[in-house]
């Protein structure tokens, strides 16, 4: 106790071991603790009931009841006022308070009677309480919109695969409102041949501690609206333990589409295998043709080529006296001509043995 309130004591006795325990928790609690006498009027305050109320304790100490912040935060006029000291039962009340500094902040105050029509308050300050469950109150907010707004499914189920979350995307993907789906079973989602191992495999996840995992194991997953059909799914699985108990959360993605995508280029990769097929058969044919056409260039026309210039030539020898000069040129143009003719046929020739080789690959230094 304070030395004024000491002087209110006519008659000092020595402290026993309770009063040692109480001044002790009296000055080392963090709550603001203050002891009022039977009009209100403050005796006593520890320093945290001091800062609470944002004023020194001899301000407090020359207060009246009415003045008093802690009963000015629970009684309007001096007849409740009255009315509350007068009473013998505790009370405790969650309240407003305003501080001589003129701050409010949200408390709970405890109150106690004691002898002599003596009070004990106990006040807890309740602001960095009702900051977190604000800042809470934010979060929850937060998370709430986001789950609501995702475009994918989000799904959750406690460990008894009852269903505790289904967000606006599961209610469109699955064609059931949240409050039918809320506290059912997740099997009811599932087809009838995939419950029982979706359930083990969910778990066996549990069991192994990691937080996500991509549930690609069991192959496509399977899922069934509420009329019974049924599309594939890509999903993705979360634990997290609250109050003890796991709580399992799905987000899911309808791949109908990339499905029906994936089995349309399937089909496109197969019309164009089979046209390379046909592709690959015809230049066979073409070049079996062109082969054909080769001998018979080489077989048909070489001969006659043959035959030409040889009598050229035997021309040109044996009738030299008798040719003139334009005679001359004509032969020379006709041999040269036959001679030409026949390199033309060997070109041919060697670009059918190229259409018959096989392609080889090979890297080249592009910029040498």
């Amino acid at each position: 106790m304070n030395s004024q309130s000491k002087r209110n004591s006519p008659d000092p006795t020595p402290s026993t071991p309770q009063d040692d325990l109480f001044q002790a928790l009296f000055t080392q609690t963090q709550d603001g603790v203050f002891i009022t006498d039977a009009q209100g009027c403050c005796l006593d305050a520890n320093p945290p009931g001091c800062y609470l109320l944002g004023c020194t304790q001899e301000k407090l100490l020359a207060l009246t009841g009415p003045e008093f912040p802690v009963l000015a935060a629970l009684t309007e006029t001096p007849a409740q006022l009255a009315e509350l000291l007068s009473g013998r039962t505790g009370l405790s009340q969650a309240s407003q308070l305003r501080g001589q500094d003129g701050r409010w902040r949200p408390v709970e105050i405890n109150g106690r009677p004691l002898v002599d029509g003596r009070w004990l308050w106990v006040v807890r300050d309740l602001s960095e309480r009702a900051q977190a469950k604000a800042a809470l109150e934010t979060s929850q907010a937060r998370l709430t919109g986001i789950i609501e707004s995702a475009m994918d499914a989000i799904v959750s189920v406690n460990e008894n695969m009852m269903v505790v979350l289904f967000n606006a995307a599961a209610e469109q993907m699955f064609g059931c409102p949240a409050s039918e789906a809320l506290g059912q079973p997740l099997d009811r989602f599932l087809p009838d041949r995939f419950r029982n191992e979706h359930q083990k495999y969910i778990r066996a996840f549990g069991q192994t501690g990691v937080t996500n995992r991509t549930m690609g194991a069991l192959g496509d997953v399977i899922g069934r609206r509420i009329d019974g059909t049924e599309f594939p799914i890509e999903a993705s699985i979360s634990q997290v333990e609250a109050d003890g108990s796991k709580i399992y959360t799905a987000i899911l993605r309808e791949i109908t589409e990339r499905k029906q995508a994936e089995a349309h280029i399937q089909q496109l990769n197969e019309a164009l295998e089979q046209r390379v097929a046909e592709r690959t058969a015809q230049l066979a044919a073409a070049n079996k043709e062109l082969e054909a056409f080769a001998y018979s260039v080489s077989h048909d026309l070489r001969a006659p080529l043959r035959a030409i210039d040889g009598y050229t030539r035997i021309l040109e020898e044996d009738y030299e006296p008798f040719l003139d000069a334009e005679g001359r040129r004509v032969c020379a143009v006709v041999r040269d001509e036959a001679q030409r003719m026949g390199q033309l046929i060997d070109d041919l020739l060697t670009f059918s043995r190229l259409s018959r080789l096989e392609m080889k690959h090979s890297s080249i230094n592009n910029r040498q």
